[in-house]
């Protein structure tokens, strides 16, 4: 049995937050293997294309980006431990920078430098996008510089406190779950608009969304299905840091979603499911990924070929969400 879990951390941290419920899923299905498979924004659908997963587990944006195109159900919602030792179905995004500086409020986003992961996070980019359009700031013009980092998502919070950008985004919990392994000194930052919700433990500076997705293909046999949903929702007394519930609505992040697709689609684009400007070179790498996998699958023979004396595309970097530079 094979889930796909988004590995916005990567898998070296990913493993330790993981394998526990492996062994828990693997215990109450007699045994049965359970492998945890890391994935990307950008490799997932391959790997659901290929038929590679029978599970998946990712963030709300990147579930309903990708049930436009495979048949999906939500089984559970994860009930993540938070600061406090409480647990909620909820998180949202945090963003902060270095304490000292003066920074405290979406406004200060005017002629910054902001490190995010990618214009297609969820969590580490689009809420805060959605948060900053509702004060009528423009998260795609407004900063100086926008650099994406790509995962793991750590990287956001080392480049503020190297002074590499002024301004970070990430996922909620973040800065707390570093803070309490001992990677950096929390209170070395602030958070910007920390009082964006007075009812979750860990910072936020926007409003919350329903937490992380298990979803089942449609293709995974039924009684499987059935039986890793059974014990999702016996999770409670397992021992596990995060558990899981009967799903929520993910209308909200819907909403949101539709929104930032409309509003950053290529012009004349603006239907649903279209793509984010920036999200196109990424998008481009992806394809050109798969394409010489696909290669390599089939045994294809691979010719060289001379290559042409005039250069016909010049390869730039543009910092901008909405140019075309590398996320």
């Amino acid at each position: 049995m094979r889930i796909g879990v988004l590995a916005y951390r990567g898998w070296d941290e990913g493993q330790d937050d993981w394998q526990p419920l492996s062994r828990y899923l693997t215990g109450k299905l007699d045994g049965r293997p359970v492998r945890m498979v890391p994935v990307t924004l950008g490799s997932a659908a391959l790997l659901l294309e290929t038929g590679a997963l029978d599970f998946l587990v990712t963030n709300p944006g990147h579930y309903l980006t990708l049930s436009r195109s495979y048949p999906m159900s939500v089984l559970a919602t994860r009930a993540r431990r938070l600061s406090d030792g409480s647990r909620a179905t909820s998180f949202g995004s945090t963003l902060f920078a270095r304490r000292g500086t003066g920074l405290n409020s979406y406004s200060d986003l005017l002629g910054a430098r902001v490190a995010a992961v990618s214009p297609r996070g969820f969590g580490g980019f689009q809420t805060v996008w959605f948060e900053a359009r509702e004060q009528g700031i423009d998260l795609r013009t407004a900063p100086a510089e926008t650099v994406f980092l790509g995962f793991p998502m750590d990287r956001v919070v080392m480049a503020v406190l190297a002074g590499e950008v002024d301004i970070g985004i990430v996922r909620s919990g973040l800065l707390e779950s570093l803070g309490a392994a001992g990677r950096i000194d929390i209170d070395a930052l602030e958070v910007l608009d920390p009082g964006a919700s007075y009812t979750h433990a860990d910072r936020v500076s926007t409003r919350l969304y329903p937490e992380w997705p298990f979803v089942a293909l449609a293709r995974t046999d039924p009684a499987l299905t059935n039986a890793v949903a059974l014990a999702l929702l016996q999770s409670a007394d397992s021992g596990l840091r995060d558990i899981w519930r009967a799903p929520v609505s993910y209308l909200s992040a819907r909403r949101l979603l539709d929104v930032y697709e409309a509003d950053t689609a290529p012009p004349g684009d603006t239907g649903p499911g279209a793509v984010p400007t920036a999200a196109w070179v990424t998008m481009a790498a992806s394809l050109a990924g798969i394409a010489a996998l696909l290669l390599w699958l089939r045994g294809a023979p691979r010719r060289r070929r001379p290559r042409p004396r005039r250069r016909l595309w010049r390869r730039t970097r543009c910092s901008s969400p909405g140019g075309s530079g590398r996320s």
